[in-house]
């Protein structure tokens, strides 16, 4: 079984990969990624209004505590919650390879 594994304030932050399309449709966040230059309609990944908020923000600038202080604003929610939901939302995304580190060990483009 994987452990989740928290970004912290003084790890870098996460980044869209580039190989995704993201969509808004009727209201909700579509993602699919993009293989080899083509659209792969067999992964197709629908956010609820929770993840939404966070992958706007996704954006390499902003870090987990960030994240945890947009979902406070944004909905009624408690710390421990917010936290645990964005350990789970940046654990998923890195798991499915559609988001990574945003700067390399040298401050460069970790993705491209």
């Amino acid at each position: 079984m994987e452990t989740a594994t928290n970004i912290g304030p003084e790890q870098s932050s996460l980044a869209k990969s580039p190989n995704l399309v993201t969509r808004d449709i009727g209201g909700e966040t579509v993602i699919v990624p993009v293989r080899r230059g083509a659209v792969d309609i067999n992964m197709l990944f629908v956010l609820n209004p929770t993840a939404s908020c966070l992958w706007t923000h996704l954006d390499g600038h902003h870090t987990s505590d960030d994240l945890v202080e947009t979902l406070l604003a944004r909905f009624e929610t408690d710390r421990a919650t917010a936290e645990a939901d964005v350990t789970a939302f940046l654990d998923s995304l890195r798991q499915l390879g559609l988001a990574g580190p945003a700067h390399g060990p040298i401050g460069e483009p970790a993705l491209r």
